[in-house]
């Protein structure tokens, strides 16, 4: 930018101008309006060579005389430094001028007519002084424009890491999705090859016990096994001030790496809970800087208050959910034939979604669905849940009403709207001779289909007033039996091949609870 504006200084003032940046090629930077005679002069090797000569040993501050007439001069530095030639008043007498001329095979009176000065040295030296000082502060300018603009980018990127961050703040059922996105943004943000993180499970977070789990984004120089390996011993060693810059030769983790590596405690209540690491800056000069450890920390009190949000949201979630078991207890009390009955109808309805290819949380949601499934029996008396022999149909039409009772009583509950049609429809049957709506095969919602088969599976396992549990395997034939009627073929069919020690285990814990309490 500054040769364009000495360009314009030179031309309003009949100088001549040549870049020539240290080290490089003498090549002529004639405007758009110099005369053809002029450009072609400037290009001519004698003229390249007699500048060449005359300033080739010449400081960057000084002023040459080229031949008697004609003195030229630096102006810049580096890559933008440039020559300038200016005439003096003594050019047009000048043989030596007239013959530098003719051996550009340049007319010497066009030249004097287009590049006449009226000064002498001294004018030439104050014009080259002007020049320099013009540069001088378009240089500053240019310098504070860059790091306006640097400053400027840096607080458009830390904005953009910030609401990237937001958004992923209700990541609070995948922590470890949340940790890899924090990682991922660093990385974009900061010369570092890598940017890896340490968290105490991010499963069980809080708990002091828990192992080390590892992210990292980027490409490690070390192989993932290694820098996961000296991560973690690294994450242990710190103390829950301990940031900075790891050294190669003094810490072993940057001596793993092999350069520098920028470290970023998570601590909570005066423990280490985790770590940032980033390594690995490329270039000459990979000192970690002030700014990329601010970002690092940046990122750790998000994952601070990340921590916290899931340790509340989990501490909500097992609330909840032991509110709802507290619920269902009570009502399986009501009756001594099924105590555990929800628990165990959650358990397996759960594990046949995961078999049918459900993730984990929408497995979770379909174990609450089983717990309760038959809250709607708190409003059926005791002496009809309980009697001991066949119902009446008065009776049976009570018992028709708990699932609409319990859909009644839990649909106004925010955290239970995708559970209703479970606790609804568990009843229903394949062929339509289901409860309440008489729903048939695909009408009937997903969630009840699961329940459906572990509501059956749990009544004819279990001892009932009326009568003795069935053996497994003539349960089992019982499910079987009832593919394509009573049950969805092929959840049934998946049923089948479920493992159901998970599920005897529950009957053992349940009938140990139930001894305990007789006893």
């Amino acid at each position: 930018m500054t040769n364009e504006i000495i360009q314009d200084v030179a031309r309003v003032i009949r100088w001549l101008v040549w870049r020539w940046p240290r080290g490089g090629t003498l090549a002529p930077m004639p405007s758009p309006d110099t005369d053809a005679a002029v450009a072609t002069w400037q290009w001519a090797p004698a003229v390249l060579d007699r500048l060449q000569q005359a300033l080739g040993d010449a400081p960057d501050d000084g002023v040459r005389v080229v031949v008697h007439g004609a003195c030229a001069a630096f102006v810049g530095v580096g890559e933008a430094r440039v020559v300038v030639l200016a005439l003096t008043s003594e050019a047009a007498t000048s043989g030596e001028f007239a013959e530098w001329c003719r051996a550009g095979e340049a007319d010497p009176d066009v030249i004097l007519r287009l590049l006449q000065s009226e000064g002498d040295v001294s004018d030439i030296e104050r014009g080259v002084a002007a020049l320099r000082l013009i540069d001088d502060r378009v240089c500053t300018d240019q310098r504070a424009i860059v790091d306006l603009s640097t400053q400027l980018s840096n607080m458009f990127e830390h904005v953009h890491f910030h609401y990237r961050v937001g958004q992923m703040m209700n990541c609070l059922n995948s922590p470890v999705e949340f940790v890899s996105g924090i990682c991922d943004l660093m990385l974009g943000l900061t010369p570092f090859d890598w940017v890896a993180a340490t968290v105490r499970d991010l499963t069980e977070w809080g708990d002091a016990s828990a192992d080390l789990d590892f992210v990292v984004a980027g490409r490690p120089a070390p192989s993932h096994g290694a820098l996961r390996a000296a991560c973690v011993r690294a994450t242990t060693a710190l103390a829950p001030a301990g940031d900075g810059v790891l050294q190669p030769g003094r810490d072993a983790l940057a001596t793993k790496a092999g350069s520098p590596v920028a470290a970023r405690v998570l601590a909570d209540d005066g423990r280490v809970i985790g770590a940032f690491f980033a390594g690995g800056k490329p270039g000459a000069d990979a000192d970690i800087c002030s700014i990329e450890l601010q970002l690092l920390g940046t990122g750790v009190d998000y994952l601070r208050v990340f921590h916290q949000n899931v340790r509340r949201y989990h501490q909500q979630i097992a609330l909840f959910r032991g509110t709802m078991l507290a619920l269902t207890r009570t009502i399986d009390a009501k009756d001594p034939y099924t105590g555990g009955h929800s628990e165990r109808v959650g358990y397996v309805a759960s594990e046949l979604a995961r078999l049918a290819g459900c993730s984990a949380d929408e497995a979770e949601r379909v174990n609450l669905a089983g717990l309760v499934h038959d809250i709607g029996k708190i409003g059926v008396p005791e002496a009809v849940l309980c009697k001991p022999g066949r119902l009446t149909e008065a009776e049976f039409a009570i018992i028709k009403t708990h699932p609409t009772v319990g859909y009644d009583i839990l649909k106004d509950i925010k955290a239970l709207q995708d559970v209703l049609p479970g606790v609804l429809h568990h009843h229903e049957r394949w062929d339509g001779r289901g409860y309440p709506a008489g729903l048939v095969g695909e009408e009937i919602p997903l969630l009840a289909r699961y329940l459906a088969v572990a509501d059956a599976f749990d009544a004819m396992s279990s001892d009932r007033s009326y009568r003795s549990r069935l053996s497994r395997d003539q349960v089992l034939a019982e499910v079987r039996n009832g593919m394509g009627t009573q049950f969805c073929p092929d959840l049934a069919r998946l049923f089948l091949e479920m493992d159901l020690s998970g599920y005897d285990a529950l009957v053992e814990k349940h009938r140990t609870t139930d001894d305990r309490q007789a006893a």
